[in-house]
C-alpha cells in the first residue's frame, strides 16, 4: 500500500522509531488500507554501528 521509495523517504525523515511507525501506519490508511496493519521498525546493529531495519 505504500511504495518502497515512499517507505524509504519516511524512514530518513524521522529519528524516532515510533514516529516513522506512525507515519507508515498513517499513510497506509491513506493509501487504501483497511484494517489489520502491521509495522516493525527496528535498529540493527553491525559493525557496532546502528542501521535502521524496516
Amino acid at each position: 500500500m505504500v511504495p518502497d521509495r515512499h517507505i524509504l523517504a519516511m524512514a530518513s525523515s524521522y529519528s524516532d522509531q515510533q514516529e516513522i511507525a506512525t507515519a507508515l501506519v498513517e499513510a497506509a490508511n491513506v493509501n487504501g488500507g483497511s484494517d489489520n496493519m502491521t509495522v516493525v521498525v527496528g535498529v540493527q546493529r553491525e559493525d557496532g554501528k546502528e542501521a535502521l531495519s524496516l
